[in-house]
Order: structure tokens, then sequence, then C-alpha cells
């Protein structure tokens, strides 16, 4: 199935989609399914044949922004520097392409994607999901050969797919250190410093102040018992909408957009925290609400929070928790220290926007999180409400960290006294590989295990994209311009397959020529020759036909020796051969001797007779053929 190219040329011309040009001196190679096209902006191609037959690598980006940043620069390296076809898996009708994306870029719906690896491990060419082309509508089709950031708190499922199924490997260390753990605004443990420490959350009179947010569909539901009083004080003062005209505004706004464009606009209802709306539905809000001289209320939707009760009424303090696949124990930890808190689950996503609704209100909030993460460089951009501080919870053992819930355990929300409630450890990062990739691809395997960031490098990238308004891909792309003194030696270190050749034929063939390995290194039994030879034709080694034949089912492939190693075993022959007449003429010089006569002087030349013929077959072993066929 070829990729309809000129329609999404017709796309990029309209703004609709980008075609991303090359980061470094390379052109990329084409993905699968996917034909070179020109680009409309200077006339260059978007990406070269994959000549080589190089075989596609599919990445899994985790669901967040430091995972997606160094898959995004271990896909511009593979498909520029060493010509790897390389997709980022998703599914639903999505693909996170660095080269070729419509301006946004969609966070994986999933944390970690073992399933995927393992899938891989049994079909290596991910037959099921061939490329972003023809991508799976649901998870059960996925497959993947990588994930490049995995965390410790995978225990579960590190020892059943890399030590018991052995479908998926380690990948080395990331080299980045890092760790998860509770927090909560500097300034509340100044107020409250007993909860510094999960001790002094066991008292519900102080986790109270931990209230639940409400999402804008909540907020719209409760608008008349919940005013924000910062939109009372704005439409007082200014004629903005109150809550009421906003939620109705929103709704009927909505209706007045194309079809296609409404499922988009009323997912904002989910949201937390809205700085602005999409623009065709912001100025369809503004346009409702100019009927009524109002002005919408700026941010749209500021966040409000409401006290947490447990499932029968009672109070107790909120705590926002983290997806469950994730390398998280919250709920197992608030059960084992009997602490007064409510986990509820969020997307890394609404994590984050229920964290600026409460510093834009005021309101203390409780979360996990992880470093690094551009979280705690915000201080310094944006003043001293958004630092934050570590609660300290129970000390992390062996023991505990041998009893973590799984995955499957977390997501069914199933919490008990097995152990695994104490604290995140300290952690290196690692990368996790699907057990066929070494066979799959060689190349893309060694670059992968050699890949590596620091954690202070991505703290730096996502304080660029979160703090500065940078895009992934803008990010992604300067790490690669500015970093070529750490990815270089990834590339000239690895291992390569030399182009052979034999008796002035180039990798074996018939054309007269030379055959040489060009930059970059190309492996995987394939190489490039000179005088139009490509592919399959440079992965003959050392074979010659008499017929005049270079196919392969018409000649066998022949052991030749090496020049080098004929002339190392003559030389020891020699030597052997020296030895045993030395010893002939000491048995004869000394015939009569009572040492060579008790020795039995005949045995003693019959000895010698045989060492010497044995090191004799040494020489015609040593003759191989030129040729194979008619006359072998």
């Amino acid at each position: 199935m070829a990729f309809d190219w000129q329609q999404t040329i017709q796309l990029q011309s309209t703004g609709s989609f980008v075609f991303e040009h090359p980061v470094t001196d390379m052109l990329r190679v084409c993905n699968d399914g996917e034909v070179p096209a020109q680009m409309l902006a200077n006339g260059n191609y978007s990406c070269r044949p994959n000549q080589l037959q190089r075989r596609s690598v599919r990445l899994s980006p985790s669901n967040w922004g430091s995972s997606i940043l160094i898959t995004l620069v271990a896909q511009i390296l593979l498909m520029e520097q060493l010509q790897v076809p390389v997709e980022l898996l998703q599914y639903e009708g999505e693909f996170s392409n660095y080269y070729f994306h419509d301006g946004s870029y969609g966070y994986p719906r999933r944390s970690y994607n073992w399933e995927a690896l393992a899938a891989a491990a049994a079909d290596a060419e991910c037959t099921t999901y061939p490329s972003f082309l023809a991508m799976p509508m649901n998870q059960s089709g996925e497959c993947s050969h990588a994930m490049l950031e995995v965390w410790s708190g995978q225990a579960t499922e590190r020892l059943q797919y890399i030590v018991q199924e052995q479908t998926v490997e380690d990948g080395g260390s990331l080299g980045a250190i890092a760790r998860a753990g509770w927090y909560t605004q500097s300034a509340v443990l100044d107020s409250y410093p007993s909860i510094a420490t999960y001790r002094g959350m066991r008292d519900v009179s102080l986790t109270q102040i931990f209230e639940r947010p409400l999402n804008f569909s909540d907020f719209c539901a409760r608008q008349h018992q919940y005013a924000s009083s910062s939109f009372a004080n704005g439409e007082a003062s200014q004629s903005f909408a109150s809550p009421a005209e906003v939620c109705a505004a929103l709704d009927d706004a909505v209706l007045t957009l194309p079809v296609s464009e409404r499922p988009g606009a009323r997912a904002q209802y989910r949201r937390y925290y809205i700085g602005t709306l999409p623009s065709r539905v912001e100025a369809a809000v503004a346009t409702y609400l100019a009927r009524f001289n109002l002005t919408a209320p700026v941010p749209f939707y500021a966040g409000d929070f409401t006290a947490e009760t447990t499932d029968s009424g009672e109070a107790i303090g909120h705590f926002t928790g983290g997806p469950c696949d994730l390398t998280q124990y919250n709920e197992q930890i608030v059960h084992e220290a009997n602490l007064a808190l409510r986990v509820r689950e969020y997307t890394t996503e609404q994590s984050s926007e229920v964290r600026e609704a409460a510093v834009f209100n005021g309101k203390p909030v409780l979360f996990y999180w992880w470093q690094p993460h551009s979280l705690f460089q915000r201080k310094h951009y944006d003043g001293p409400s958004w630092a934050f501080s570590r609660v300290e919870l129970a000390e992390v053992t062996e023991d505990c960290q041998d009893q973590r819930p799984s995955v499957k355990t977390r997501c069914e929300h199933i919490v008990d006294d097995s152990g695994g409630g104490c604290d995140y450890p300290i952690e290196v990062l690692y990368k996790a590989l699907s057990s066929s990739l070494d066979v799959h691809s060689p190349l893309a395997y060694q670059f992968l295990r050699a890949f590596s960031m620091s954690s202070s490098e991505m703290e730096s990238m996502l304080a660029a994209v979160q703090l500065n308004g940078s895009s992934f891909r803008a990010v992604a792309k300067n790490w690669v311009l500015t970093h070529g003194n750490t990815w270089r030696p990834w590339i000239s270190n690895l291992q390569v397959v030399e182009c052979p050749e034999y008796q002035g034929l180039p990798c074996g063939g018939l054309q007269r020529g030379r055959c040489v390995a060009l930059n970059p290194p190309y492996p995987e039994g394939t190489c490039e020759c000179v005088d139009g030879l490509l592919g399959d034709a440079c992965a003959i080694e050392r074979r010659q036909c008499s017929d005049g034949s270079s196919d392969s089912e018409h000649c066998q492939e022949l052991s030749l020796v090496s020049d080098g190693l004929k002339y190392a075993m003559y030389g020891l022959a020699g030597i052997d051969w020296l030895l045993c007449l030395a010893c002939l003429g000491f048995v004869l010089l000394l015939w009569n001797s009572p040492v060579v006569a008790a020795s039995q002087p005949v045995f003693l030349l019959i000895t010698l007779l045989g060492a010497f013929i044995s090191v004799a077959t040494i020489i015609p072993l040593s003759i191989d053929d030129s040729a194979c066929g008619g006359g072998a």
C-alpha cells in the first residue's frame, strides 16, 4: 500500500500538514510504504528510497514529556544517520512522527507497552502492525521493538518479560538518575509542617486542606452553588460573563461550528484548567456573548475545587494520583499507612492542569510526580508560588520493593496488607528492547544500546517545552544539532560488516569495480557498491561460480582459508619437523646407550615417523578451491 503523497503535499500547501527538513547532513530514509516526494518549499526530497532494504523499527514512547523527547531524538538519528526506517507506536488513527505531522503531538495512551515488545519478539516484522499507513484501531495489534525510558517500578513486568519469558531484554542504562514521589507546595509545608511526612497525614483535620478539583463539566453542573469569586468580581467590574453564562455560551457556541469540529470542542469539558480555547471555539463563544454585551473571562475556566469525601460522605483529603500503569503505588501507600486521603486517578496531562488550577486559585494540592521534570524549575520562571517540596514517605526497603503490586493489581484498584507501601527509591532509568531486535536490525540494536541521556539534559529539554513554549519536535531537533559530540561516537563505534571483494569482482558479483562501505555504515549483511550494484548484490560474500553465474542456487559458498593463516600453519609444521629430525639424530647417535636401548629404539623411530606424517597432512588441507560447481 503506497501512501498518497500528492494528497499530503496538497494538505501541506494549505497549512494542514508539515514536512520537516533533515536535521543532520543526511536526508532521512523513507518509511515502509512511503514514496519519495519533492518538497514544495525548496525542491528537496522528503526522503530517500530504502535502497539498502533496512528493516523498519518501531519505538514506543511513554505518555510523559522526557520519554517523548528522547524517542524523537532516536528517530532522527536512526532515520538520517543510519538510514533505518523508524515509526513511533500509536493506535486509533494517531501517529506521532517527527517528519510528517499536522503541527500537534498527541500523548500516547499508555505509560508502558510491554505487550507490544513481546509481540515483536514473536513477529519481528510486526505483520499485525505493518506501518502507520495500516495501524490497528485497538491495542491488540500493537507491536514495537523498544522503549527508551523505563523506571525500576516496573519490577513485576521486568520479571515476567525479561527474566521468565525472555521476550524482552534489558537494553542497558539510559544514564539518567530519577525519583518519583509525593509533592505539595513548599508554602503548604511552611504552614502545615506536620504533613511534611506521611505520619501527619493520618489526621483528617490536616488532610482536608487538599480538595478535589472540578472539571468544567462538573463545574457547570454545580454552577449555581459554586461560583468562582474571580468570575464574580470580574462580572461586577468588567461585564465578564457569569459562570452560568460561560457554560451556556460554550454549549450554544459549539453548535455553530462545523459538525467535524464539535467533538474536539466538547472535549474541553473534560479539562480542569483552560488558558485559552481553540481559536474557532473562542471566536464562536465571543460572538455568542457579544449578543448580551458580555466578555468571556480570562482564563475561560480558571478551575474550581470542592471538599473531598469518602463513598459514605465522610470528610477526607484528596490525592491527585497518576495513571495506574505508571510506576506508582499510591493507593497501597495510603492503605498501609492508614492515611486520611482518597486517591483519584488522573492522566499526566490532567494532573498538570490540576496543579495549574490549584496555583491559580491559591489551593493546596498533594500529587504524585517525578524528577527530572521541568516542574521543579518553574519557580525560577513564575515565582515562589510554583515552588514544590517532596513529602517523606515510609522508608524504602528491599522487602517492600519485592512486594510492590503489579500493573494489573493497581489498575483493578486492589489494595491489601501484602506490603509494597513504602517510598519510591532513587533509580537509574534503563531501556527495554524486544528480544528479536538484535537479529531483526543489528544496526538499530547496537545504536539503541549505546543511546544515553543525562538527567540534566532531560530536564533542560523539558523546560524548553513546558516553560519556554517550544514544541517537542523543535527541542529534539535542537538537541541533535547541539550535541554532535555526544551522538557521533554512538555511530562511529558501531560494528559493521565489511563489503566483500573477491578476485576483483565487487561483492561477489560479475561486474568489475570496487565495493565500498559508504557513510553511514551498512551492517545487516548488505552494503553499497559502485557501478550501480545495490542491496542483495552486495550480500554475496566470496562466491564465484564456474558457469559464470552468481545465483546462489547454482553455487555453494566456499569456506576459504586466508593466506596469513596458511603461512602460520606452515611455520608450525616446519618447527614440528625440525624437532622430529633432532629427535631422530638423538636416537641414532645414542643407539647403543642404556637409556635408548631400554626405550626400544625401533619403537621410537616408528613414533617419529608417525608424527612427521601427521603434521604433513596440514599441506593438502590448506589447499582450497577457487571455484565451485562443474569442476568441483
